[in-house]
């Protein structure tokens, strides 16, 4: 996706203030972590049981997650 190239996903978009927790939505293993640039910086998704997956931000690959635990803290990098 480049300069003025817009994509439409499937899925919700989620606002929140720095600083807030981002909590996992449900139990799932980190399935991948990679920076994807400007458009969403660094991204992680989590894999869950009923196939669906979340994207959060700033965890290492492979960690195993509880529905509630904290996955990590809303930024933004300078």
């Amino acid at each position: 996706v480049g300069e003025n190239v817009f994509r439409t996903i499937k899925g919700v978009n989620l606002e929140a203030k720095i600083g807030t927790e981002v909590k996992a939505a449900a139990d799932g293993v980190v399935d991948l972590v990679e920076n994807s640039g400007v458009e969403e910086g660094i991204v992680v998704e989590i894999k869950h049981a009923n196939g669906l997956k979340t994207r959060y931000g700033n965890l290492d690959e492979n960690t195993s997650v509880k529905q509630g635990d904290k996955v990590t803290l809303l930024f933004v990098e300078t």
